[in-house]
């Protein structure tokens, strides 16, 4: 499906970005770099914050020194400054995902993904949640 077509935008244009919540984006990170799912990544999550927006890849299997570790989920936050305060938008969230060249602002690992549900929610939950696998 080509990400310029309108078709692909309407099956986006619902995605919610409130303010402090995470707003679950793996679907459409898979959609715009495909790159992503050789890379090995599971998840994605952005967040709309004040002055940055807070971009979240997930990655099983790989604790915080890159290493291969099974029993561990990396988490890879990158904080993309605003130029303004304007709100994140569907248009401007394909424009990070194409944009992303893996480099990340700093990693975390968990034991699972229910830890790192849990840590993004913290109080606010997130919007458009998958079910955990």
């Amino acid at each position: 499906m080509d990400i310029y077509e309108p078709t692909f935008y309407n099956t986006w244009k619902d995605l919610k970005f409130e303010f402090p919540k995470y707003t679950e984006i793996t679907d459409l990170a898979f959609a715009v770099n495909p790159q992503y799912k050789r890379d090995k990544y599971s998840r994605f999550f952005v967040c709309d914050d004040v002055k940055t927006i807070w971009f979240i890849r997930v990655i099983p299997g790989m604790n915080e020194e890159y290493e291969e570790d099974s029993s561990k989920i990396l988490v890879e936050r990158v904080n993309i400054e605003k130029m303004n305060r304007d709100k994140l938008t569907v248009n401007k969230l394909i424009k990070i995902i194409e944009d992303d060249n893996g480099d990340n602002y700093d990693c975390r690992d968990y034991n699972n993904i229910e830890d790192v549900i849990e840590s993004l929610s913290d109080i606010y939950g997130i919007n458009n949640l998958k079910q955990v696998e």
